[in-house]
């Protein structure tokens, strides 16, 4: 029997972290809920290499959300999510590794921030598949006053 239960793939909290499988649904995943949710469409580019050695990156499509930008090791750089709206947001496509920040805003003017802080590998039914370990946070007020410290605490 196959089971496809579609909030496999939902999580309605306006932040949290999350386990995403990148091997199912299409890596799509929704964040949040009704105009402040965020669709994202997440691919893992090496899904060529089956092994749990694989690199720690994950593609981030901006087509279900509407636009996104990238702050790279953004522990190490919080002055750059201090004006979200400068932030280039041009790209289709973010790749991010651990520690990256992808900053959302989506088509009804909500804001969000989502942190890779790993990728890991479980054994699944057709070899090891990339899990992304992230925390997110989404502006529920429609500004783009988020920073660093809104996201949850990491597990690690």
């Amino acid at each position: 029997m196959i089971r496809n239960d579609p909030t496999r793939w939902r999580d309605g909290r306006s932040s949290g972290l999350v386990e995403l499988n990148l091997s199912e649904n299409s890596g799509r995943f929704t964040l949040g809920g009704d105009d402040s949710s965020f669709t994202l469409c997440l691919d893992y580019p090496y899904s060529h290499i089956n092994g749990k050695d694989g690199p720690k990156q994950v593609r981030h499509l901006n087509d279900y959300i509407g636009n996104i930008g990238l702050v790279k090791s953004a522990v190490q750089r919080p002055e750059r999510l201090t004006d979200l709206a400068a932030l280039p947001m041009s790209n289709r496509v973010e790749m991010t590794e651990p520690g990256d920040v992808v900053v959302m805003m989506n088509r009804g003017g909500y804001w969000a921030l989502l942190m890779l802080d790993d990728v890991i590998f479980r054994k699944g039914m057709n070899g090891y598949e990339p899990i992304a370990i992230a925390r997110f946070v989404i502006a529920t007020d429609r500004t783009a006053s988020l920073a660093l410290d809104d996201l949850p605490d990491s597990l690690k």
